[in-house]
């Protein structure tokens, strides 16, 4: 039979989706990357820091880095310097270690005058250094060109304003576009100024223009470098004798300017943009966007051909031009082998060592720096992964990926993080970090093998139980994995994305699942795609929360009937509740037992209320949600970049500044008060036994910690133990986990507050936890002042009973449905909650709080009883067409073979599927007469009640 279904939405929606909502988490990913390292020891409880992330592999192997390397250098100790580029940062390697020698990792321009350690950098593109051992560095976005020098860090050249100017004046004051290489000789240090396409030359702090004319394309060969017509130089070198050679990128050609004429020429090229053979004459061969170049002490030059995937090697003015690394294939692989037959990506700078003819090769697209000694290639730095490195180290130097997916602790202390782009899941035990599942391929695979061994695709939410057995939301995958003493296996999902219904858990599909939490044996799930919150329980896996429709409705009614909005994060509390961060309709939901209820949200998305009801508070896109052991509840509120608490009911700001958009968003104030530091776009968020609150900070790409003893309002209990965080009270008691109010007697309520009352908690505005604040409930009646929320109230309703009249049903309910809750009498008849007048499978106190007529079996008249509808097909019983199709429920349910016409075809699948019924509620059959058979009379009645669909 046809099951009426909302449309999915598909993969594209999704991909970024669960990797940063509805905003442009896309951004170029490493704005962010790592400062430096935090301070260990912190101020006061409530401070932040990061513990993991920021990094990029210092301090340890070279090999296990993450680089991204561009422009290279060494000097005559045999030292290596890199542009690691989108990392923000310059990269020594020295002695079998790598460290930072300038940069902090976020992306940016400042530091001038102080320690280079401490400055920003901005993408840069090229480094040298000269004889003195001054390096100087082509900050390509800042459009400046900086040097260091005694480990400070100043500007040379470029005044920050990116366009061309300043010729013949100050270097400081001049005009730079998208500076790359840079080359120093006899004191004039030449610039690549690729955006203007010309080289620039600094003598003596005063600028000029040295080659190009600044109109972009090839022309001028054999007259003067400076009339010439240059494509966007890439790279510059200068050998023994003075000459400067270009990388001319555009025009895929190798420039030379011969001293003291300034003449320029061809060195290699034809222009066609392609491969070219080597053995010929250098000016007929073809290259692809060479984007490096370098001389070495024997007079050679060195060219890195990008997109040829080789290194090629000319003796200018020799005309003959070879490979010397790279055999053209575009990858990675032959370290330990010979350097023309291994492959290469991208690789775009490319360094001579201080003698000899050995090289290293920024590797670029393989994330590695490589060298080349007697032909023979070899891994000299880098892990294959621009954003992943520092296993075996402290968690602070490591690298990993925007948008860190989850985040979770055990018992021990041991911090699990979900690597999400990383396609990894890494652990921090006492400081150190490791990845203990995920190879870093982005795939499916190794089931019942070492976790380390297999593929994970994006994995999201992580989640622990009891036994120390690790829940991964394996988001691309669309299976939740389980990691148990280093194995790791399928625990629910199938292969196929999508839903087709609850059952056993490893043939029940999922979609793109997100969210992930573990009670006792119970594993819960936030199903996203699905816009469901599932379990998996003794091998089932069934829905306990959204109806399937990707929508906004269902609060105060049955969880399952209720609709979600592609639901990001899920956590559980002790007393068995559900919370649920209902990402694109901005809300936190609760499920208790069955029923479903808003606690933090509106339908408005953004930042506002806090200090008051986080019912009556605005939040933005959250993405994750964690619960503490007394009950306060955590929210990584995405769009906003804060992290919230609600407590009581109330909620607060213990972490961010942010207000949303990009305003307040950024990385900053690590070693202070978390209340006024910058995140950017946390993703998820968890709280272990000491009450510390662990936030993956997304575009920073950071796990960072608010030390545990954090006391929001200041009464001298922490958030932690604290049920009424916004209210100075230290005498509040945690009443509300239990739901039981203090005695009169015990006056702790702040009466100055909007969301106080005079019955018992403060930070609770509906102690009955009915759906209507304790404040309305006294107001209830014909006019009060909020009449209009429940206008058939004959009287107040007790805002401490949450069924003022006794008819086992919640007062909201009822207003929300047009009863009166104050007056039993009122209704009609008053039955047990267990009888079925009607008979159509729902009680009559299930049907009065959903709204459908416990004395008539089909509300809507749409041919199909309420408790079919409600039961068998999840459509609306009160509603004859739940998909606005233009096909009626009752139509499309009767249609067996999903034609939308009920004709002979279908009654006889239902005759041979039902025949004779003993059941007495016959909720799944069409026995219309109920005389307990499928019949001829059943059939004629259903094919002139159903008819065809237009």
């Amino acid at each position: 039979m046809l099951r009426l279904s909302p449309p999915r939405f598909g993969v594209i929606l999704l991909t970024r989706l669960l990797g940063g909502l509805l905003l442009a988490l896309v951004v170029a990913p490493l704005l962010v990357r790592g400062a430096t390292a935090p301070r260990v020891a912190l101020a006061a409880a409530g401070d932040i820091a990061t513990i993991s992330g920021g990094g990029v592999g210092d301090g340890g192997a070279p090999a296990n880095a993450a680089i991204n390397p561009s422009g290279i250098a060494t000097d005559g100790s045999g030292n290596i310097y890199v542009a690691d580029s989108t990392n923000c940062r310059i990269r020594k390697i020295s002695g079998g270690a790598i460290s930072t020698i300038a940069g902090t990792g976020v992306c940016g321009y400042g530091g001038d005058g102080g320690l280079a350690t401490s400055a920003q950098l901005n993408f840069p593109g090229g480094v040298t250094i000269d004889a003195g051992g001054v390096i100087y560095i082509g900050d390509t976005v800042n459009c400046r060109v900086r040097k260091i020098a005694g480990g400070t860090i100043t500007t040379v050249a470029g005044s920050g304003f990116c366009s061309y100017s300043g010729d013949a004046g100050p270097a400081t004051a001049a005009a730079l576009s998208s500076p790359r290489g840079v080359a120093i000789s006899g004191g004039v240090l030449y610039i690549a100024d690729g955006d203007n396409c010309r080289i620039r030359a600094v003598n003596a702090g005063t600028i000029s223009t040295f080659a190009g004319s600044g109109v972009c394309g090839y022309a001028g060969d054999s007259g003067a470098a400076s009339l010439a017509r240059i494509g966007h130089p890439y790279a510059l070198a200068v050998d023994t004798t003075g000459t400067l050679y270009i990388a001319d990128s555009d025009n895929c050609r190798i420039r030379v300017v011969v001293m003291p004429s300034a003449a320029i020429a061809t060195a290699a090229g034809n222009g066609t943009c392609a491969f070219g053979a080597d053995g010929g004459p250098a000016t007929s061969t073809s290259f692809n966007h060479p984007k490096g170049v370098s001389a070495n002490a024997a007079g050679d030059v060195l060219i890195a051909d990008s997109d040829n995937c080789r290194i090629r090697k000319l003796t200018y003015p020799t005309t003959t031009i070879t490979t010397v690394a790279g055999n053209g294939s575009c990858g990675y692989a032959g370290d330990g082998g010979s350097a023309t037959s291994a492959l290469l990506r991208q690789p775009r700078g490319v360094a001579a060592a201080a003698s000899g003819t050995n090289f290293y090769v920024s590797d670029t697209a393989n994330c590695r720096v490589r060298s080349v000694t007697s032909g023979t290639i070899a891994l000299l730095a880098g892990t294959g992964f621009c954003a992943y490195g520092g296993d075996g180290g402290a968690a602070t130097n490591a690298a990993m990926a925007i948008n860190p997916g989850g985040v979770a602790v055990d018992t021990g202390g041991n911090i699990y993080i979900s690597d999400t782009n990383n396609c990894r899941i890494r652990k921090i035990a006492s400081g150190v970090i490791s990845t203990i599942a995920g190879t870093g391929v982005c795939a499916f695979g190794g089931d019942g093998g070492a976790a380390t061994a297999a593929t994970l695709d994006m994995p999201g939410g992580i989640a622990l139980d009891a036994a120390g057995a690790l829940y991964v939301a394996d988001t691309n995958n669309c299976r939740i994995r389980k990691i148990a003493s280093g194995v790791i296996t399928t625990f629910g999902g199938t292969s196929v994305c999508g839903y087709n219904g609850d059952g056993t858990a490893t043939s029940v599909q999922l979609n793109y699942p997100q969210g992930i939490a573990v009670s006792g044996t119970t594993v819960y799930v936030a199903d996203t795609l699905n816009c469901r919150v599932r379990k998996i329980s003794g091998g089932a896996l069934t829905t306990i929360a959204g109806s399937g429709a990707c929508s906004f409705s269902g609060d105060h009614g049955k969880a399952t009937l209720a609709a979600l909005t592609f639901p990001q994060g899920v956590a559980i509390d002790t007393f068995g509740n559900v919370y649920i961060a209902d990402t694109v309709n901005c809300r936190i939901r609760r499920v208790t037992a069955t029923m479903i209820t808003t606690i933090a949200g509106t339908a408005t998305c953004g930042l506002g209320g806090d200090g008051g009801p986080a019912a009556s508070a605005s939040v933005n896109q959250p993405s994750g949600v964690a619960v503490d052991a007394s009950g306060n509840v955590y929210v990584a509120d995405t769009a906003d970049c804060r992290v919230r608490m609600i407590g009581g009911g109330a909620i607060i700001t213990i972490a961010g500044v942010g207000i949303g958009g990009t305003t307040g968003c950024g990385f900053g104030g690590d070693g202070a008060a978390a209340t006024g530091a910058l995140l950017n776009q946390p993703r998820a968020v968890a709280v272990d036994a000491t009450g510390a609150v662990l936030i993956a900070d997304g575009l920073n790409a950071r796990i960072r910690r608010i030390t545990p003893g954090a006391d929001a309002d200041g009464d001298g209990v922490a958030n932690i133990s604290d049920n009424c965080v916004a209210v100075a009270n230290a005498g509040q008691q945690n009443n509300d986990r239990n739901f039981i109010d203090l005695p009169a007697s015990k006056p702790y309520d702040d009466l100055t507050r909007a969301n106080s009352d005079t019955i018992g908690d403060a930070c609770d505005p509906d102690d009955d936890n009915d759906g209507l604040a304790d404040g309305a409930e006294s107001q209830l009646g014909p006019g009060g002042a909020s009449h209009a929320l429940c206008p058939t109230a004959s009287a107040n309703t007790d805002p401490m009973k949450s069924d003022t009249d006794g008819d086992r049903v919640l007062d909201g309910a009822e207003c929300a449905l047009g009863s009166d809750p104050a007056n039993a009498a009122s209704k009609p008849a008053n039955p047990a909650p267990g009888t079925d007048p009607d008979a159509d499978g729902l009680s009559t106190a299930f049907e009065m709080t959903i709204g459908t007529n416990p004395g008539v079996a089909d509300s809507d008249g749409d041919g199909v009883r309420d408790g079919v509808e409600v039961k068998g097909y999840g459509t609306d019983p009160l509603s004859a067409n739940t998909d606005a199709d233009g096909c009626g429920d009752g139509r499309e349910i009767a249609s067996v073979d999903a034609n939308m016409t009920v004709n002979s075809t279908d009654l006889q699948q239902v005759a041979v599927a039902f025949g004779p019924s003993t059941s007495p509620g016959y909720i799944l059959d069409f026995d219309m007469d109920k005389n307990g058979t499928i019949n001829s009379t059943d059939l004629q009645f259903t094919a002139t009640r159903f008819g065809g669909c237009p």
